[in-house]
């Protein structure tokens, strides 16, 4: 992976979002002069970047049956710190809950990633009546393979938005990123996330033991897959 960006610190008592949005504003510098500066000596631009991917899309929205899927900004520092440091969101990620410096951090560091030529995660929020209800995400693994991932707010499950979300990304990820093949982890005890998988079309091809650690230990995990090639493809 590169190199996170240095995120200068920001005066204590500034609002999150203004916060975040120094941070966004020196990261993208450093990172444009980073690149700059390896173009001068003859380098890559990004020496880790993967041939093969697709030519990074910016800004993205899709609009799907009233759920609107949009890029995240920095004012969506408050609801972001919500989502990272919620226990119940949290419960089955491979990171613990986090507190509002961190999750302000990792923020930032997706807005910058966000905007870079090499993009390979496509993170959008998740917009229902113009509230932040999560976020999902293509991360590009090789030419034509990805894998999805959603966060959603507790009080934004059970309504269906994962699925709408789910499913316009996935028609995006096809349809502009060229993804073939879709798949998906979830620990064997998040029945929600089974659940919307299958309901996505995705088929269940192995269990993973011991797949990763987590705050809660050893998980097993289900792997889930799907081809999204259209007809005649």
């Amino acid at each position: 992976m590169p190199a996170r960006p240095v995120v200068p610190s920001c005066p204590v008592g500034l609002p999150p979002a203004r916060q975040v949005h120094r941070r966004l504003r020196r990261g993208l510098v450093r990172r444009r002069l980073v690149r700059a500066a390896r173009a001068l000596v003859g380098g890559p631009a990004n020496p880790t970047a993967r041939p093969g991917l697709p030519s990074a899309a910016f800004p993205v929205r899709l609009d799907e049956g009233g759920v609107v899927l949009r890029e995240l900004e920095p004012a969506d520092a408050d609801a972001f710190v919500r989502l990272a440091g919620d226990p119940a969101v949290c419960r089955y990620t491979q990171v613990a809950p986090v507190g509002p410096a961190a999750a302000l951090r990792r923020l930032t560091w997706k807005l910058v990633r966000a905007q870079e030529p090499d993009r390979s995660d496509y993170e959008l929020v998740v917009e229902h009546e113009g509230r932040f209800a999560g976020t999902v995400t293509l991360h590009l693994r090789s030419p034509g393979t990805a894998e999805l991932g959603f966060w959603l707010l507790p009080e934004a499950t059970g309504r269906g938005l994962a699925l709408r979300a789910c499913t316009a990304l996935l028609c995006f990820g096809a349809d502009s990123l060229g993804v073939h093949r879709i798949s998906a982890t979830c620990d064997v005890e998040n029945g929600r996330a089974i659940a919307l998988l299958e309901r996505l079309g995705m088929v269940r091809e192995g269990h993973l033991r011991h797949a990763v650690r987590t705050h809660l230990g050893w998980r097993d995990r289900f792997l889930y897959a799907r081809v999204l090639a259209r007809p005649g493809s």
